[in-house]
């Protein structure tokens, strides 16, 4: 199963990680081995995703993502932002406050599929503009200021799914590229004849008529 890493154990927060289902203790964890991307991550908390990321990132900005399951990860608040810091929880920088406002890797196949919250994800973050067409944001449910005041102006994933869950999308493209394109609360997107043509194949589908 590669590596997969878990810090949460009967609802209380332990620093175990599960190598290849191998329990390695606290002081056995190598950030070298999580840093060189050699093998599959897969994590389940969003703790345990900024722990990997950090790891990466320190020593490339524009490291590359992908091989880490995001799956199980159901919630990316301000991940990629300038607006919030992390406290790492393992290894050597434990304890150290950081943000990854600078992140311009590739992240263009993460499994997202099953996440409801991405709000403020790339919020004020001027590097990132990479490709996350692909991305499943069906099941979302809140985007809101996800781009706001980033350097954002690539595709988006919204363009092309139907976005039925979408309850928050306030300032979702605010002082970002793409608000001349969308409006900053995405009406150009969501309250289009494309959402509508959408919506009536998916319900179509699902009902017969």
């Amino acid at each position: 199963m590669g590596y997969f890493i878990d810090l949460v154990k009967n609802n209380s927060l332990n620093e175990n990680i599960y190598i290849d289902d191998s329990l390695v203790k606290p002081e056995e964890f190598d950030s070298k081995v999580i840093a060189d991307g050699k093998k599959p991550i897969a994590v389940q908390q969003f703790q345990s995703l900024v722990d990997v990321i950090w790891y990466r990132y320190k020593k490339n900005k524009n490291c590359n993502l992908n091989d880490v399951d995001v799956r199980e990860v159901r919630n990316f608040e301000y991940l990629f932002s300038n607006k919030q810091k992390f406290t790492i929880s393992i290894g050597e920088d434990k304890g150290k406050k950081v943000n990854f406002k600078d992140f311009n890797g590739d992240i263009s196949k993460w499994g997202t599929q099953y996440a409801h919250t991405f709000e403020g994800m790339f919020e004020g973050n001027k590097k990132f503009n990479g490709d996350i067409s692909k991305w499943d944001l069906n099941m979302a449910d809140n985007i809101a200021y996800m781009f706001k005041n980033s350097n954002f102006n690539n595709k988006t994933p919204f363009e092309t799914q139907l976005m039925g869950r979408l309850a928050l999308r306030k300032d979702v493209f605010k002082g970002c590229p793409l608000e001349k394109k969308f409006g900053a609360n995405g009406e150009g997107i969501f309250d289009s004849d494309m959402q509508k043509k959408l919506f009536d194949k998916a319900h179509k589908a699902f009902y017969g008529y």
